[in-house]
């Protein structure tokens, strides 16, 4: 077992579930198995790409790519890579939902041909015959490898991958002071009922974990959450994302069409593009130049940069001895 003890960054969200912030032994012990998984490439077929690969800490566990690169250096998919952090607050995973547990989330890029095209069952033989891997699971889980375990191990440490320790993480919970006027003047215009952001972003965690169309068309067809439903209804509309750490996520959108920050708040406040199946809530909001800065400046004290630099988030020597 990797040495290290696993904790949290010091959080100040007050609705974190306590499995989350005091980590059973147990959990720990899958979330350490789970972290040398997810950063180590014989995930992969040929041992190219890990799943870290396209998740990496800097990027809030996103990859700033305007889509992934899978195996062979080809497009992995249609859509952006989402970062990861805060996911015991989803109720389904993907951009469009597909998933309904965490627990599956490791099953689609590892059976995707053009992602890691390395199904479980042949990741299971291969921890076997991997004398590291096959002593920490029989350590952690009383039994081989086995796709159970594996997808487990991989769900717990992404489970743990926790940002509540942003500036207006610490200012709501009375640790700071106030923090300047621009970022409370950009606060007020987020809560207010003329921007109605809180309507689909609403605090603490910046999404309602919904899916919306918002006037964005990819290139190719993509239906969203339409292939999930079955549903006409719901063509092109894609989750919410979390307003958190966006300094560290673009490009932004399910396709990554939108490259800066800046151009995000041009994007609504035009009132997006023209479809008949856009939201009601994307229409103009006629920001001024000033109101633009201020919005930008409140996204930006939700940024985290402890979580982005957590070591025990990251790839730890320890987590592969010789």
């Amino acid at each position: 077992m990797p040495k290290n003890e696993y904790s949290l960054p010091e959080n100040y969200g007050k609705t974190i579930p306590d499995s989350i912030v005091n980590l059973s032994n147990q959990a720990k012990a899958e979330v350490l198995l789970g972290r040398s998984l997810f950063y180590d490439p014989i995930v992969s077929r040929d041992s190219s790409l890990s799943c870290g690969s396209c998740h990496f800490a800097g990027a809030a566990f996103g990859d700033n790519l305007q889509r992934s690169l899978g195996i062979n250096g080809q497009p992995a998919s249609v859509r952006n890579t989402p970062p990861l952090f805060n996911l015991f607050w989803r109720s389904s995973f993907f951009r469009d939902g597909g998933i309904p547990r965490l627990e599956q989330v490791a099953l689609a890029p590892m059976q995707n041909h053009k992602e890691l095209d390395l199904p479980l069952e042949k990741l299971s033989l291969r921890l076997r015959v991997n004398t590291n891997y096959a002593q920490r699971f029989e350590q952690v889980y009383g039994q081989s490898p086995d796709p159970y375990t594996i997808t487990r191990a991989l769900a717990w440490f992404q489970r743990s991958l926790v940002s509540l320790s942003s500036p207006f993480d610490v200012w709501q919970a009375g640790v700071s002071g106030e923090p300047s006027d621009t970022v409370l003047a950009g606060w007020r215009l987020f809560q207010g009922d003329r921007l109605a952001c809180k309507s689909c972003h609403p605090a603490p965690a910046f999404s309602d974990d919904n899916f919306y169309h918002i006037g964005i068309e990819s290139e190719g067809v993509d239906t969203g959450r339409a292939q999930i439903s079955y549903d006409w209804a719901d063509f092109g509309k894609f989750r919410t994302p979390s307003l958190r750490n966006l300094s560290y996520s673009a490009p932004y959108m399910h396709d990554g069409s939108i490259a800066t920050l800046e151009d995000v708040v041009a994007y609504f406040d035009r009132g997006g593009n023209a479809h008949s199946l856009k939201h009601p809530l994307i229409r103009p909001l006629k920001l001024s130049e000033l109101e633009k800065v201020q919005l930008i400046a409140f996204l930006k004290a939700l940024d985290d940069p402890a979580f982005i630099s957590w070591p025990a988030y990251q790839v730890q020597a320890s987590d592969y001895p010789d």
